[in-house]
């Protein structure tokens, strides 16, 4: 919708044309608020509302009241300019979307409209991230919170949990982990019927399931599911079953687990949902591994791996762990040479992707050493454990080192080694700081 120079707009107006863009009936923007015709006559400008009526209004449209109560025709402009580079991310051109943002932040800007410039600064981070330019992500959302201007809780919320994914990916797991548990004090009360409570949810119940506080991240899912199925958003019902499941296999409901991810797996596949049929099936892959189930983790983890390589430009960090864990596979199954095949396939992929790089290149050290161990290639073996090791420490990987060193440190102990103590000492004050991190024991 373009608008002509000098064209203004009363708040009435603003909240029927911001109504109709997020899809919202009447009545679904004012339950609780005001009676269906009271709206209308404010959308047409036919009665005045109260502050507290724009307050809520803006809120259940997730907006600033500022961009209701606006009858500025050039902000009005650059909040569409905004809105068509969402649609551009939509459509996978996030290149577009990111130079479309950068241009209405310049603009927003230089005007004063502060509450935009910080919309699209948010929206040019999440696009950094998606293009794994993680140091642009994280000079933008740190520049988000060190502005003058005050954000909203929830979105204080989501700027944190996407610096913590940042760092995360980035390379500073610990204030990674850090930033999540800020985000998860913000994202406690999400209220019910708000416009994005889906998206909230779901952010809120990934980064607890990353904190280990699986009980609370399935609450969420949960929540997320059942909002998901009242809006009919299919994806996001397959998504948040997944987070469902995930969670339940961790507290201990693993045949509940496998039923849910199985389920999905087939919907999946009957919809020709190419990259949730290969997320399914790493899924499914992973938990059977760790359940010692080698056969199960292989057949689902090389259909993972047929279904993935479709998508890698688009799920790059995906794409790669069915690879790693068909390595780990191998190497269990004393299959030396097809472990070899896999890690070299790691390693090829590895050196085109940047998300989280050095915990898969560190991974692959692991299954190394695994190998040499089974050659009885202790020295070796030794070798490529501290290379992981040192790899951990320098992204502060503190939960990843701590299983490392005691690998290590088991090794030593083999051999006699009066190291080992030290080494096990070590481990100890890894545990500890990966614990301050995702605040255990506070």
């Amino acid at each position: 919708m373009s608008q002509e120079a000098g064209q203004t707009f009363t708040p009435g107006q603003n909240v029927k044309k911001h109504r109709l863009l997020k899809g919202l009936k009447q009545e679904e923007l004012c339950a609780g608020i005001c009676s269906v015709s009271q709206l209308s006559k404010l959308e047409n400008g036919k009665a005045q509302g109260t502050p507290d009526q724009w307050r809520r209004f803006a809120e259940r449209l997730g907006m600033p009241v500022e961009r209701l109560l606006t009858s500025d025709s050039y902000l009005e402009r650059l909040q569409e300019q905004l809105m068509i580079a969402e649609r551009a991310s939509a459509a996978r051109q996030q290149e577009r979307a990111l130079e479309m943002a950068r241009a209405v932040i310049e603009q927003s800007r230089a005007h004063g409209y502060d509450d935009l410039c910080g919309e699209a600064t948010f929206f040019a981070a999440q696009m950094s991230s998606k293009l794994l330019r993680w140091q642009d992500a994280l000079l933008l959302l740190n520049g988000l919170l060190t502005s003058p201007h005050q954000l909203e809780v929830l979105r204080q919320g989501e700027v944190w949990c996407e610096l913590g994914k940042a760092y995360l990916h980035g390379g500073n797991k610990a204030e990674g982990l850090r930033c999540l548990r800020k985000a998860d004090a913000l994202l406690r009360e999400i209220p019910p019927g708000h416009p994005r409570e889906l998206d909230l949810c779901c952010q809120h119940g990934d980064l607890l399931y990353e904190l280990g506080d699986y009980r609370e991240s399935y609450q969420r899912a949960s929540r997320a599911n059942r909002l998901a199925r009242e809006q009919s958003k299919h994806l996001w019902r397959l998504r948040t079953a997944t987070m469902m499941a995930l969670n339940l296999f961790w507290m201990g409901e693993r045949e509940q687990s496998y039923a849910l991810l199985r389920s999905n797996l087939h919907e999946a596949e009957e919809n020709q949902l190419v990259p949730e049929v290969g997320g399914s099936c790493v899924n499914l892959g992973l938990l059977y591994r760790v359940d010692g189930d080698l056969i199960q983790a292989r057949l689902y983890l090389e259909r993972a791996v047929t279904h993935l390589e479709l998508v890698i430009d688009q799920h790059p960090f995906l794409s790669i762990l069915p690879y790693v864990e068909l390595a780990e596979v191998a190497a269990s199954e004393g299959q030396e040479g097809r472990a070899d095949d896999w890690l070299r396939q790691v390693q090829e992929l590895n050196a085109s992707v940047k998300a989280a790089a050095y915990l898969y290149e560190s991974r692959t050290e692991r299954i190394r050493a695994k190998l040499c161990r089974r050659r009885g290639k202790t020295k070796q073996a030794l070798e490529w454990l501290q290379s992981a090791l040192a790899r951990y420490e320098l992204h502060h990987a503190y939960e990843e080192s701590y299983e490392t060193a005691v690998e290590i440190a088991e090794l030593l102990e083999e051999q006699n080694d009066p190291d080992a103590v030290e080494m096990y000492a070590r481990a100890f004050a890894y545990e500890k700081r990966y614990k301050e991190a995702v605040g255990w024991g506070e």
